[in-house]
């Protein structure tokens, strides 16, 4: 079978590959760094402990499934070898499976969180992890069924870019698909009914409650059933179809492109988890934005300048204080001028009240000397006279 002959088509199935691997790495990493070291996911610790087994789980899923697909569609060979051929399928299913079946128990586990809400506090995340462990053993069946079914023949279809299960025998052709399906199909089943408890719980206590009630929990676990909800079910439609057109379908352009479409959309369950989180759980949005503050240059200038504005405001805030009690000091000043000034104008209207009252007596006085004056005028005369008489007397 040839592969894809369209180059945009190559081009735009390579850069969703690209985008699912390098946004899965990341994504996945940090809620495994923000849960176990920092503490960031603030859930039930059974509900978090769910969530770190889900992201081992999507890495593996990167490892084994969308990098070799991702380089088996830029080289358009498989360059893995047969050993790879034979290994990886198992491993896809495995943990393909192994998601599903960890999200059932995440579903499940706050389904008990809402209706048994006493007994399931004591759940210890040592109990926790044992639920995860039963979730993985219990993955091996999926793939021992494959190799009992189709006995290790393996080939590389260019119709997924991946080593895929061929069925050769002939009463394995309308069993196969039908057990991929029901297998499939089951546990979505589960995570559908588990997900509709728990929303109608919620809604009830929200209207009981008056909108008091935290939702981040309820959130974060139906958004992310959801999720695989969609991811899954342009698959199992194609299942279907496969079972019920088995001898057509590789003949079909359409239903090709439709299986492409349908495989590629189980990556959305990969990659969406992260984002999930960072919309419903607020601890860990906090977490990813300290990161996102501490890493970036540009918001670290911002934080300098704003520091800096902050020790300036505080300068100012200081200058201005200082100021304050400055300005608080002159009205003392002036109290003391103006009680000066009071004293010196009463001062000055003492003095005219002086000047005032002896001003008539000095008046008085001018008076008197000069009628003194006046007095002692004649008398001055008469005896000027009376020497004159004397010297013209003769001897």
């Amino acid at each position: 079978m040839n592969g894809i002959q369209s180059d945009v088509s190559k081009y735009l199935w390579e850069t969703f590959l690209l985008f699912v691997a390098i946004s899965s790495l990341i994504g996945n990493t940090t809620i495994l760094i923000a849960s176990i070291k920092y503490k960031a996911i603030k859930l039930h610790k059974v509900i978090v402990t769910i969530i770190q087994h889900i992201a081992v789980c999507d890495l593996m899923v990167v490892l084994t499934n969308v990098l070799p697909k991702l380089i088996s569609v830029i080289t358009d060979e498989w360059v893995f070898g047969h050993l790879g051929c034979k290994i990886l399928p198992y491993l896809r299913v495995n943990f393909n499976w192994a998601s599903k079946i960890l999200l059932c128990a995440m579903t499940t586990s706050k389904m008990f969180h809402i209706k048994y809400p006493f007994r399931f506090a004591t759940f210890t995340i040592k109990k926790a992890h044992y639920i995860c462990l039963a979730c993985w053993i219990g993955t091996i069946v999926v793939p021992t069924l494959l190799k009992l079914m189709f006995d290790d023949n393996i080939i590389f279809s260019k119709m997924s870019y991946q080593c895929i299960f061929e069925n050769s025998m002939g009463k394995f052709r309308l069993l196969a698909p039908i057990a991929a399906g029901v297998v499939s199909f089951s546990p979505t089943c589960v995570i559908i009914a588990t997900s509709s408890y728990i929303l109608v719980k919620a809604m009830k206590s929200a209207r009981r409650v008056r909108g008091n009630l935290k939702w981040q929990g309820a959130l974060a676990t139906l958004a992310t059933a959801f999720c695989n909800v969609l991811s899954t079910a342009s698959l199992v439609i194609y299942q279907i179809l496969v079972a019920i057109f088995s001898t057509r379908y590789k003949s079909n352009t359409l239903f090709i492109h439709f299986y492409r479409v349908a495989e590629s959309s189980l990556f959305i369950n990969t990659i969406c988890n992260f984002y999930i989180y960072c919309l419903t759980v607020t601890s860990f949005r906090e977490y990813i934005s300290a990161v996102i503050c501490r890493c970036s240059p540009s918001i670290g200038n911002d934080q300098s300048s704003h520091k800096n504005s902050n020790e300036a405001g505080q300068t100012a805030r200081t200058k201005t204080g200082i100021s304050n009690q400055g300005s608080r000091r002159i009205p003392g000043a002036q109290r003391a001028k103006q009680i000066g000034g009071r004293s010196t104008q009463h001062e000055h209207k003492d003095n005219q009240c002086a000047q005032q009252i002896g001003g008539p007596g000095s008046q008085h006085e001018l008076k008197d000397n000069q009628s003194a004056e006046e007095t002692g005028g004649p008398s001055s005369e008469n005896e000027l006279k009376d020497q004159r008489n004397i010297q013209s007397t003769p001897n």
